[in-house]
């Protein structure tokens, strides 16, 4: 059995779009085209013409856009998102290169899109971006999360777990960056990145305060969202539905709260006595990202951390919170570390709480009783009760599975 790169050209609105594919042969002799995110990486020619100083070649720098259109129904303000496009009828590129790939019409792309039950990651300062589409209806995602730390790790490691994790299969990718040079770090990722990009603004904030929550303002946390916009970041995970009537909540729990973008917003309010600045200035926040059309990862920073917590109180509290923060509907996050025997109603509960929003699991579907805190991964990130429960989570309509990245050969992040 073998495989190779291919593309299929699909001609829309005058451009020709280069869509890929891993053609496989079987033994028996016969072919099966699957998705491939590997990007110009697995072409045969790759070592001669990619340069990773000067990044990938753009692929979306002759796409047509559209003249802006109102942003929903009952706002009139000018827009140019995938979103606002879907609403009035308009089928971009972008979605007519997503249908090519999920083998489907593009006007089924463009109804999931409108209705908010699928998003297209795709900031258009990211043009070396190839465009995917995550929602129930189509092929279930992969995210592999890399980023350094100030313990360990370069702007090259970097680099290089990126381009590993497209050639094994990730469909998207956050940077999580917490240690030095965050920002030239996200930029070398970004210009040689072909599939979405994702962050979470809070840690970059955070250590522009030198890692003390109590200094954070909405001015600096705004001005770290407009400047990853700017460098093309395509969705951002905002903790908004941790409100402070919700703490108390988390106080009889076995594994406490295990999200970090959870438990800077948790030190916040605590400190201020007030509702976070994510929740009060979400309007705004919401405009900044409609300029640059990047996608809400709605954080769920009340998410169980151990099958002990899960489905209590405090991260049901949340998720209504969520479930109600924009009438937008962008994607939600559902919290991982669910028992299996509850996987099945909690997706139908949330799916009525998120009004059909594309929903991500962070974190495991566990099988076991093992706490499971943040971005550290378990110690065997392919044990047989993780990858049960991705296969029991996307069945029950989760449309992105996150995952930690390690360097090749490791078994997660050092």
């Amino acid at each position: 059995m073998s495989s190779s790169k291919r593309y299929t050209d699909v001609e829309h609105d005058g451009v020709l779009l280069h869509v890929p594919a891993r053609r496989i042969t079987l033994t028996n002799g016969d072919r099966l085209d699957v998705y491939d995110t590997s990007g110009p990486y697995t072409e045969l020619d790759a070592a001669e013409h990619l340069d990773l100083e000067r990044g990938l070649p753009p692929v979306r720098s002759d796409w047509p856009v559209h003249d802006a259109v109102p942003a929903s129904p009952t706002d009139s303000t000018p827009v140019r998102t995938q979103l606002a496009w879907a609403r009035v009828g308009v089928v971009t590129a972008e979605m007519a290169y997503c249908a090519a790939r999920e083998d489907v019409d593009p006007e089924v792309v463009r109804e999931e899109v409108a209705a908010g039950r699928a998003v297209i990651p795709a900031n258009p300062k990211h043009p070396e971006l190839e465009p995917a589409i995550i929602g129930k209806r189509f092929a279930v995602k992969i995210n592999a999360n890399i980023g350094n730390s100030a313990v360990t790790s370069s702007i090259f490691e970097e680099v290089e777990k990126m381009v590993w994790a497209t050639r094994w299969g990730a469909d998207t990718l956050m940077d999580l960056s917490t240690g030095p040079d965050i920002h030239a770090t996200r930029e070398w990722v970004l210009r040689n990145c072909p599939v979405p990009v994702g962050t979470v603004p809070i840690y970059q904030a955070l250590e522009k305060v030198n890692g003390d929550h109590t200094a954070l303002t909405w001015e600096i946390y705004r001005d770290t969202v407009t400047e990853q916009a700017e460098q093309g970041v395509d969705y951002m995970t905002v903790h908004a539905g941790v409100l402070l009537r919700y703490i108390p909540l988390t106080a009889e729990r076995v594994t406490g709260i295990v999200s970090r973008g959870g438990a800077i917003m948790v030190g916040w309010c605590l400190q201020e006595h007030r509702e976070s600045f994510l929740y009060e200035r979400f309007a705004e926040l919401c405009d900044i990202l409609a300029r640059y059309d990047v996608v809400f990862s709605l954080g769920d920073g009340l998410r169980p951390g151990s099958i002990a917590d899960a489905n209590d109180e405090a991260q049901l509290a949340e998720l209504r919170t969520l479930g109600e923060s924009h009438p937008h509907r962008p994607r939600a996050r559902r919290p991982g570390h669910d028992p299996g025997v509850r996987a099945h109603p909690d997706a139908h509960d949330r799916r009525q709480r998120h009004r059909g929003g594309a929903r991500v699991r962070r974190g495991a579907l566990l099988h076991a009783r093992a706490p499971h805190h943040g971005h550290r991964p378990r110690l065997r990130p392919h044990h047989l009760g993780d990858r049960c429960g991705d296969d029991r989570a996307g069945r029950d309509g989760d449309a992105l599975l996150r995952h930690a990245q390690g360097a090749p050969g490791s078994p997660g992040p050092r």
